[in-house]
């Protein structure tokens, strides 16, 4: 600066320098109160709000109170218990003066959605399902809650979902449920897997009746069911008997009458199986006795003795009677005898009958050939007189002839 002073003559100038120091001026800080709500993030810059009458370059600093500063940006994150009135401080600087600033931020409360996640389920069939929905749903308000069911099987009571299953229904079903808090409803969708249950044959066979020497056969299948249609296989437990495919089959012999058990197995060959017991009863049956006496043969005038029961037989060894039903000779118990006479040389048939003693019988026929025998001829001469050179003949009974000579003898 120049400075000149005059006495109105003469005129004497000055110069010198004038130093002036910078004064600081501190920066400007005004944040207004902000308002957000529970769940929800308040994101702003504090340099809209802060300025410096220099023109300095300014810097942040969060002082106190909740939120997070990252260079001039300020964010805060409401959580749903932050209802409420929540302080902030921040300061701002310009590298010489710093200025602190405190503002509210206002949190209003704000309804949560509830939340609900069933996982998918697996039961068997011919079973109930039940779920408690509380177990799998919250409101994170703790508001009261309540459910329905909007597609898939099964029911909605209260807080219970029930599914009762048949032996129809293997498969997989898809359920939805909501859940409401009176505000907010949400959905969730789980898959219900129904596992097939093989249930067990059943087989029963009622008592059966057969006679000796006769073939009982039954088919199996018709004794045994399958619930579920399986195919069905049949084994032998105990018994007399066997089994060849779905036939169980039993011929029981002239000494099997009596009572048995059978015990048999029926397999649906997914490890289902049943069993049943059932009696037997064999008959007993009479059988026939047979007679077979050889052809025979004898002498006229001797007699012929045949033990018939050399010649009889009874299968189940029942005691023996005889009858002659027709023919020569006659029967004493169990001997027949017969002795032709001199006139009876020739061939005779006789039929004998067998009898067990529960009655049955049989009959045999054989022939008896009666040989003729030849007998000496006998003479018995009366005394006679005749004369000397005479003949006399006779026939003695008509058979045989006779003819005596007498004669005079030489002396």
């Amino acid at each position: 600066m120049i400075i000149a002073v005059s006495d109105g003559e003469y005129t004497v100038t000055d110069s010198f320098t004038i130093t002036v120091e910078n004064t600081n001026r501190p920066p400007i800080l005004q944040i207004p109160d902000k308002h957000t709500s529970e769940g929800s993030t308040l994101v702003f810059d504090l340099s809209e709000y802060a300025s410096d009458p220099d023109g300095d370059a300014l810097s942040f600093r969060k002082v106190s109170g909740d939120g997070e500063l990252s260079g001039s940006v300020f964010t805060y994150t409401a959580g749903y218990e932050d209802e409420g009135d929540h302080e902030v401080v921040v300061a701002v600087s310009d590298g010489a003066t710093e200025v602190t600033d405190t503002f509210v931020i206002h949190v209003s409360g704000s309804n949560r959605a509830p939340i609900i996640d069933i996982p998918d389920q697996e039961i068997p069939e011919n079973s109930t399902l039940v779920l408690n929905l509380l177990e799998y749903a919250t409101d994170p308000d703790g508001d009261s809650i309540t459910f329905e069911k909007i597609e898939g099987p099964g029911q909605v009571t209260d807080n219970e979902y029930t599914y009762t299953t048949d032996y129809e229904s293997a498969g997989q079903y898809t359920v939805k449920i909501t859940v409401s808090d009176g505000v907010f409803t949400v959905e969730d969708t789980f898959v219900i897997t129904v596992n097939d249950v093989n249930r067990a044959p059943s087989v029963e066979i009622g008592d059966q009746v057969v006679n000796e020497g006769e073939v009982l056969e039954l088919n199996l299948e018709e004794y045994a069911t399958d619930p579920d249609g399986d195919a069905l296989s049949f084994t032998m437990i105990s018994g007399v008997g066997r089994i060849e495919g779905n036939v169980y089959s039993y011929s029981p012999d002239y000494s099997d009458a009596g009572t048995y058990e059978v015990t048999i197995k029926v397999t649906d060959g997914k490890g289902g199986e049943a069993q049943d017991s059932f009696t037997i009863t064999v008959n007993d049956v009479n059988r026939a006795p047979s007679i077979d006496v050889p052809d025979q043969s004898v002498s006229e005038t001797q007699t012929l003795t045949i033990n018939l029961l050399n010649y009889a037989m009874d299968p189940d060894g029942d005691s023996l009677t005889f009858e002659k039903v027709s023919g020569v000779g006659s029967i004493d118990g169990n001997i027949f005898s017969y002795t032709p006479g001199y006139d009876d040389a020739g061939t005779h048939v006789v039929t004998i009958k067998a009898i067990d003693s529960r009655g049955g019988e049989a009959q045999d026929s054989f022939t008896i050939t009666v040989n003729d025998v030849n007998r000496a001829p006998s003479i018995e001469i009366g005394d006679q007189v005749v004369n000397k050179e005479r003949y006399w003949s006779s026939t003695w009974r008509n058979m045989l002839p006779i003819r005596m000579e007498t004669r005079s003898a030489s002396p």
